[in-house]
């Protein structure tokens, strides 16, 4: 049991059968759910000012995002105060106006759905939507995988969910005096990184079950929603980023992240950058290079790599993170070019990242996808780069097979010279990921 600050009450924390033997007694009939119906995970009892977590109804890796949901909803108004909660949650109903398949919309229709699913019939429904819609957004974008970003703006997911980290932090070391106590801090940032690392296996818990029931009609999860976070992005960044690729290519102007504008997010994190030690942050895109025009022409002509239709540039997200080869760019001091695994009409993809661009606040650096494109006029003088020094990375499988494939014979200049910096290989990046992603 752990008491909370400034008379708010308590947390027990007890297996179903605990509370039906010690609790039940005193606090009265309690309904658990089940199997069919769906288990509850929490409740909340007014009468002693008591949240009850059920231990064993909550899924191994979401113990935190069940009390952070349980503690903001029953206390947070309080700790927080009226005007602070009061723009919270407005920030969450103007997603409603969003468009179709951002990840603002997204965010909001499926916490709404499971703000309907869950109201019981005697709940007035404004009231119970009011209250709840908060917990839920938190929830749902959790469980998405998104990344709170303090540079996004406020009125996107990414940047109210850094506002609410932050209100988290305060509200829960508020509540328990002592944050170690009951571990509030931690619970907050473990809450989020246990969100994002684990929910991509277990994205529906036992009382979502029900949830996902009502919404769809089935029992049943799909292999795409509970599969595991690949190539560095959650589901919910993936569908964002193909959403926003088709609304560019339909002729959408293009956002600036440097005019503090929601710019696409690439991947939430980059284990390659990571691995190399360039940087360990989201990579945006720079919205101007989809669909590029030729120079001098205005945008909304043909593109000049008319190759990279909206379907190769989904997978660029993918070839980021299973390049051939990363090398310094030979045009623009400290920025990387990558090389596609994947051919394109028989062209090498070249793909090329700003990793410390600026951000719309000072001092603030990001990862910038500022171009893709297929490699018209030869391949590029891979060789030559590598006996510059210009190479970071190698896949030793997949850069010979690409430069096969355009008739390049690969030779020993990738190999590790005295003098040169080090060329790291597809060996080493599979032992950091096994080391550094517990997901592997």
């Amino acid at each position: 049991m752990g008491l909370l600050a400034h008379g708010l009450g308590r947390v027990v924390v007890a297996t179903s059968a605990d509370i039906q033997a010690h609790w039940e007694p005193l606090v009265g009939k309690v309904d658990m759910g089940s199997q069919d119906t769906g288990l509850a995970q929490g409740f909340f009892d007014p009468n002693i000012d008591t949240v009850f977590l059920i231990a064993d109804h909550i899924e191994a890796g979401q113990e935190m995002a069940v009390a952070a949901h349980e503690l903001v909803h029953k206390h947070g108004k309080a700790v927080l105060g009226e005007a602070r909660w009061r723009q919270l949650h407005g920030v969450i109903g103007s997603w409603a106006n969003r468009p179709e398949g951002s990840l603002e919309r997204r965010v909001y229709d499926e916490a709404m759905a499971r703000v309907q699913a869950s109201r019981p019939d005697s709940a007035d429904a404004a009231a119970y939507s009011s209250e709840e819609l908060f917990p839920y957004a938190v929830q749902v974008a959790m469980e998405l995988g998104v990344q709170p970003t303090a540079l996004m703006p406020n009125n996107s997911v990414q940047g109210w969910l850094a506002r609410v980290r932050a209100s988290l932090k305060d509200v829960l070391g508020k509540l328990t005096g002592n944050p170690q106590a009951f571990d509030g801090q931690d619970l907050v940032d473990l809450a989020f990184a246990v969100a994002q690392r684990e929910t991509s296996r277990y994205p529906f818990t036992a009382s979502n079950t029900a949830v996902r029931r009502a919404i769809t009609g089935t029992n049943t999860t799909s292999n795409a929603e509970v599969a595991v976070l690949q190539f560095s992005r959650s589901p919910g960044t993936k569908a964002a980023f193909e959403a926003r690729i088709d609304a560019l290519f339909a002729g959408d102007k293009p956002r600036g992240i440097h005019r503090g504008e929601q710019a696409a997010v690439v991947l939430d994190r980059s284990d390659m950058l990571e691995f190399l030690e360039i940087t360990n942050g989201p990579v945006y895109l720079d919205e101007a290079a989809v669909g590029k025009p030729d120079r001098g022409l205005p945008r909304g002509s043909p593109p000049k790599h008319s190759n990279m239709t909206a379907e190769q540039w989904k997978n660029v997200p993918q070839w980021l993170e299973t390049p051939a080869a990363v090398f310094d760019s030979d045009t623009v001091t400290g920025d990387l070019v990558l090389i596609a695994p994947e051919l394109v009409d028989g062209a090498i993809v070249m793909m090329t990242i700003n990793p410390k661009a600026q951000g719309n606040r000072p001092g603030v650096t990001v990862g910038l996808l500022t171009n893709a494109y297929d490699k018209d006029g030869g391949p590029p003088p891979v060789g030559k780069w590598a006996r510059e020094g210009k190479a970071w990375y190698v896949d030793k499988k997949a850069l010979p097979d690409v430069l096969r494939r355009v008739g390049v014979q690969s030779s020993d200049a990738f190999q590790n010279k005295p003098g040169t910096r080090r060329i790291l290989t597809d060996k080493q990046f599979g032992g950091w990921k096994k080391e550094n992603r517990s997901d592997l």
